[in-house]
């Protein structure tokens, strides 16, 4: 997933907001070539951890900081291994700064803001991510809605604000198809999503005579709120006006407990 979703915002920024040349200029040209660029630099970002030992990478338990140390060499090491006539200066990049940071707190080099960049500043997006919707040997998958908080926490501290604002046009919390249960106990699926409500989906359900509806409802931390604040389910195909906007209040593990998590 890391290597689509980063190859996604790539191609959304690109045309959008285009990027700095080495005089200060915004260029948007080149399209074809940064992308595969970016894509290479996103399907081997991680090469370092070939030098980490596997039962530090996959130790179920807390890190020690020693350990914690250990993981955070594996962006150099992977730099280190890429030689100029193998890999483009971009791809070397995303390879070696893809955990900094956008306030400098970031590993190994500690840059801030536009100092990482672009293609490392996306790439630092997805991983976490990825990272956190994904099976670990050391943590289960989180849902949608977990990551995308955490990324949208992070803007302006842990990711490029830029990024973080691409990252949700382009992934819901909430996506189609993704099942979810109504206030009953029944389970319900997401069948359409609104990019300036995400958190209002459109939710197809049964009521309790077995009617299938559809109804824009309110989603707080996975669960519909009670239908009843949404007005009443049309049957399938008569959409239901939409409503309020309305986010969620996060809940669940911290931002810095899945973000430690989530960057080894």
């Amino acid at each position: 997933m890391l290597g689509a979703l980063g190859l996604l915002l790539g191609q959304r920024i690109n045309p959008l907001d285009g990027w700095i040349d080495w005089r200060g200029q915004r260029r948007y040209d080149r399209s074809a070539e940064r992308m595969t660029e970016l894509a290479m630099g996103l399907l081997i970002h991680d090469i370092g951890k070939i030098s980490i030992p596997e039962s530090v990478l996959n130790k179920p338990a807390k890190l020690t900081p020693e350990e914690w140390d250990l993981i955070k060499t594996h962006p150099s090491a992977g730099a280190s291994m890429l030689s100029a006539d193998r890999a483009s200066a971009l791809t070397i990049c995303v390879v070696r700064d893809h955990h900094e940071r956008w306030d400098g707190l970031g590993y190994e080099r500690g840059r801030t803001g536009s100092d990482t960049h672009q293609f490392a500043r996306i790439a630092a997006v997805a991983d976490v991510y990825d990272a956190i919707t994904a099976d670990r040997p050391y943590k289960p998958a989180n849902a949608p809605h977990v990551g995308v908080r955490v990324v949208r926490e992070g803007a302006g501290s842990q990711f490029d604000p830029g990024v973080v604002e691409h990252f949700l046009r382009v992934v819901m919390p909430y996506p189609v198809g993704y099942s979810i249960p109504m206030p009953s106990g029944r389970s319900a699926v997401v069948a359409g999503v609104d990019a300036e409500r995400p958190d209002r989906p459109l939710i197809r359900y049964h009521d309790e005579s077995g009617r299938l509806l559809e109804a824009v409802m309110q989603v707080v931390d996975g669960a519909v709120q009670d239908p009843a604040l949404a007005g009443d389910g049309r049957p399938t195909g008569d959409r239901a006006p939409d409503g309020a906007d309305g986010h969620g209040p996060p809940t669940g593990g911290s931002l810095r407990e899945l973000d430690r998590t989530a960057t080894r």
